[in-house]
């Protein structure tokens, strides 16, 4: 089982792990960290200012780029195949580059 927390945030899914961890009683703990990998990502797709063509209140506009990097070392078992998933062994340097051209 691999989780992947799809937040705007860094390592948002280590430390996802951080609390599961901590709510798991302790004959639980080497279980998890044996079979379940906490995959950190970087999701980036810009939903800019736009005024909505409709009155739908769901209603979303996004720009057509979109990335998605996934730390492949965190991993556990076969890297899956998702489509639009680019996997990476530097996760940090797409982040750190996120950063730098959108902040």
């Amino acid at each position: 089982l691999n989780i992947i927390a799809c937040e705007n945030m860094v390592r948002g899914t280590t430390q996802l792990k951080g609390h599961v961890m901590n709510a798991l009683p302790e004959d639980a703990k080497a279980w998890v960290e044996e079979h379940v990998g906490f995959v950190d990502s970087a999701v980036d797709r810009i939903v800019p200012p736009s005024a909505s063509a409709t009155n739908d209140p769901l209603e979303v506009t996004v720009e057509t780029f979109s990335e998605w990097i996934v730390d492949k070392t965190q991993f556990k078992g076969t890297l899956p195949n998702i489509p639009g998933m680019e996997l990476t062994d530097n996760l940090m340097a797409f982040v750190e580059r996120k950063l730098f051209t959108l902040n």
